[in-house]
């Protein structure tokens, strides 16, 4: 259906009503032609169709004698093509297309001749191979400058009427600007191009040179637990998921004090760092350029100062014969004995590492 948006002029006592065309509405009309994008509100040209028509849509103003105004399309068509707009409105829900008015190649225009509750639509399109329309809206009453002049200024369609259209339809433009500044910062709906600029705002510095839109939202959406817990295991261990998205393992250096003996100390310094704050993400998959600079990007937000990092992609499983897969740390299972060189026994307890 159809919703509407009121409109206050500061000095005007007079509200607007703005009509936009929903999937709801779009879904109800025949369309020949064309597909209806419900998801991003777009009406598209199909190009292995010859035909390309609405047939035709309705709004519905409740309102008997209602004097309809402006009109805007956003069009996005071929050069070569041709968009034509038929209006008919009336009191009666019955579509008459002889006596509709035509417009061609009008996207922003104004309807003031027609009057009645309901007004239809017929959109047709020309010689198009692709391209879209949306943002289908529509404004009553006429308009509101002319409302503010005494009675014998009002002549409906005269040059003084027309006149203070083009004023009333910057101020219309501007006041829809004023009611959609939400969207800017509303994570569905946002350009992809300030994406950054909302994260450094709530303190994330993301770069769209390393991170794509749709990352960079789904980071966004986990801005309040990244900051409420900033400087924590489940910090890491949550940037760890969104990036790599898989379960990643993390190893926190200071496990190691005094738990593993002198001998394997080189080992566990180069491989878990040299100081009791520094830890290891283990991540199971193949060596990734761009998910480890993403990482580092993240984690060095989200991380104390002196902490260090370090990253460990764990490449595949290893491999015995063609059908026997044996993983890091695994053991054989099965208690049955077996031999080994220098007759070395395998009773069950033993481990492979």
């Amino acid at each position: 259906m159809f919703c509407a948006h009121l409109y206050t002029g500061i000095s005007m006592a007079l509200s607007i009503k703005k009509y936009r065309v929903t999937a709801g509405r779009m879904a109800k009309g025949e369309l020949v032609g064309f597909h209806y994008d419900a998801s991003n509100h777009l009406l598209c040209i199909k190009p292995d169709s010859e035909e390309h028509r609405v047939v035709p849509l309705r709004v519905d103003s409740g309102v008997a004698g209602c004097v309809w105004g402006r009109m805007i399309f956003d069009v996005c068509l071929t050069q070569e093509s041709t968009f034509l707009i038929n209006f008919y409105a009336s009191d009666i829900d019955e579509p008459v297309f002889s006596k509709a008015s035509q417009l061609v190649g009008v996207v922003d225009g104004l309807l003031y001749e027609q009057k009645g509750r309901y007004l239809y639509i017929w959109i047709e399109v020309f010689c198009a191979t692709e391209g879209w329309i949306k943002q289908m809206t529509f404004w009553t009453p006429d308009d509101p400058f002319i409302k503010a002049f005494p009675e014998i200024y009002r002549d409906q369609g005269d040059f003084f009427h027309r006149y203070l259209s083009v004023f009333s339809s910057i101020y219309m433009d501007f006041q829809d600007d004023i009611d959609n500044l939400h969207s800017l910062v509303d994570l569905d709906k946002a350009s992809d191009k300030l994406l950054p600029l909302i994260g450094s705002w709530i303190g994330i510095e993301l770069s769209p040179e390393i991170f794509s839109a749709k990352v960079m939202r789904e980071i966004l959406r986990e801005a309040a637990f990244l900051n409420k817990y900033k400087g924590t295991k489940d910090v890491i261990y949550r940037i760890a998921q969104l990036i790599v998205r898989m379960d990643c393992i993390i190893v926190e250096r200071n496990s190691f004090n005094g738990a593993m003996a002198h001998k394997n100390l080189e080992v566990i310094n180069r491989l878990y760092g040299t100081t009791i704050y520094d830890y290891t993400l283990l991540i199971p998959r193949s060596p990734d350029p761009l998910i480890r600079r993403q990482l580092l990007m993240l984690l060095s937000q989200f991380t104390p100062v002196r902490v260090k990092v370090n990253l460990v992609f764990l490449k595949n499983s290893s491999s015995l014969d063609g059908y026997t897969y044996l993983d890091i740390n695994a053991k054989l299972p099965t208690p049955h004995q077996a031999s080994l060189d220098n007759c070395a026994l395998l009773n069950g307890e033993g481990y492979i590492n």
